[in-house]
């Protein structure tokens, strides 16, 4: 499996360009990112798996399971400008400061 070059962060406000329709074009929060999937907050599509029963959970053979999706349908969410956008870097003074490609708002 190839890396992917990620520049989205834990925290981060997202929007979901394409993938689930009723989703679409809603933000985010960013829970966690795995590899080149990333975990969305609680508000997001929930999926039922179905388990076989252990010595752990005799009686629940159900679970609730948030949904990962892939890094290459989500973009950056920039709360000022109120729309989604690309990240670069820009260096300022001796930092390396992550801003807005368009608006040129600095990054949380």
């Amino acid at each position: 499996m190839s890396k992917v070059k990620n520049r989205i962060k834990v925290g981060m406000r997202v929007v979901l360009t394409s993938g689930y329709r009723e989703h679409r074009g809603k933000t985010f929060t960013v829970l966690a990112i795995k590899d080149d999937k990333v975990l969305l907050d609680d508000t997001f599509k929930k999926i039922k798996k179905f388990v076989k029963p252990t010595q752990e959970n005799d009686m629940k053979n159900t679970i609730e399971k948030t949904v990962l999706v892939h890094i290459s349908n989500i973009a950056a969410f920039d709360e000022k400008a109120g729309k989604a956008d690309k990240i670069t870097y820009k260096i300022e003074g001796d930092k390396k400061v992550r801003v807005f490609k368009k608006s040129g708002n600095v990054a949380s």
